[in-house]
């Protein structure tokens, strides 16, 4: 039988289950992600989700990404966790370099929103 692990961070909490991993915003966070100026929504900062080693980073400053696209793969709990582009745009800098070890809410990739 899997094993499922659950682990609560902050307003998110992350599920791995038959090597599947899910993330599951409270709705306090959807909120404030909808509100607030400084969700990845609007500012475009990709922030690490746990504590944890990088294993890949993808991208480069200057590099034209899209809604989805994998930025970067880091190992957290014993498990690979792909972070992915917020939105449309173009990568602005990368902090997270591949070894390095990174905390909670670390921003490891900054976006900005293409020129409209």
């Amino acid at each position: 039988m899997a094993q499922t692990l659950v682990k609560k961070i902050g307003t998110q909490v992350w599920i791995h289950c038959q090597g599947r991993t899910f993330l599951v915003d409270t709705p306090s966070a959807r909120k404030r992600k909808r509100t607030a100026h400084g969700s990845a929504e609007v500012d475009g900062k990709i922030r690490a989700p746990m504590p944890g080693k990088i294993l890949k980073v993808l991208v480069s400053p200057g590099v034209l990404v899209k809604h989805g696209e994998t930025l970067l793969v880091m190992e957290a709990m014993k498990m690979e966790y792909a972070l992915k582009a917020p939105l449309d745009g173009k990568v602005k800098t990368v902090k997270a370099t591949v070894g390095s070890t990174v905390v909670l809410e670390e921003i490891l990739v900054e976006l900005e929103a293409p020129a409209k």
